[in-house]
């Protein structure tokens, strides 16, 4: 059975292929079609599409250092005890791209358009046109939880938006068979969050988000 990644990366290559260089597509457009069509309307939203594509709401994003996490740039700590409500948790599809050191990210809900509205498969077809290295798309999710404790840079009470690297996810993934085993997928639950040292065989070091469950007593 194909999935919606599957597909997805189907419509990728065939994108990619096809794909033309925006300086040679602008001289392929007339003048006249290079701006908003006339008199035709995009399409109006309904405020369920604002939802579903609003993403998480927080108060700042979690990154994690090969040291451990981290808010902007305060200082790193290892571990925090937060609150996460399953039923806010938002999967995504997710593409990352490198260039010359420079990462950028690009996201999809339902791996049909871009968290920006543009078409998936030609967004990722841009990327893999320009820049050196596109890892995925890969399915992660992203994460708001409440945090229980203060840390550097948040107090008690905030919320931190997480999203699992590509090396990460599966430490996401090992902690949501957890909860699905213990029936918890629909709860809120609290949990301990912390950094997970990775290492390559180049000896390039990094880190990821682990999470564990806090028994409740």
């Amino acid at each position: 059975m194909t999935s919606a990644l599957d597909s997805v990366m189907d419509q990728a290559a065939a994108a990619a292929a096809s794909f033309t260089p925006p300086a040679e597509a602008q001289a392929l457009v007339p003048a006249a079609a290079a701006g908003t069509a006339v008199g035709v309307a995009a399409p109006r939203p309904s405020l369920d599409d604002m939802a579903d594509n609003a993403g998480i709401q927080v108060d700042a994003y979690l990154s994690v250092k090969e040291t451990g996490l981290r808010i902007d740039k305060n200082p790193v700590f290892q571990k925090a005890k937060v609150r996460l409500n399953m039923l806010e948790v938002a999967p995504i599809y997710s593409v990352r791209a490198n260039k010359g050191g420079a990462t950028t990210f690009i996201k999809s809900y339902d791996g049909q358009q871009t968290s920006q509205g543009q078409n998936f498969a030609q967004a990722i077809a841009n990327l893999q046109a320009t820049y050196d290295k596109v890892d995925g798309p890969y399915q992660t999710a992203e994460i708001p939880v409440e945090l229980l404790e203060d840390v550097p840079g948040a107090k008690k009470g905030e919320r931190l938006g997480i999203t699992p690297a590509i090396t990460g996810v599966k430490f996401w993934t090992k902690f949501y068979t957890e909860l699905r085993q213990a029936g918890l997928t629909q709860a809120t639950v609290d949990v301990e969050i912390s950094c997970v040292p990775q290492t390559n065989r180049n000896g390039n070091e990094w880190g990821v988000v682990g999470f564990a469950l806090i028994p409740t007593r």
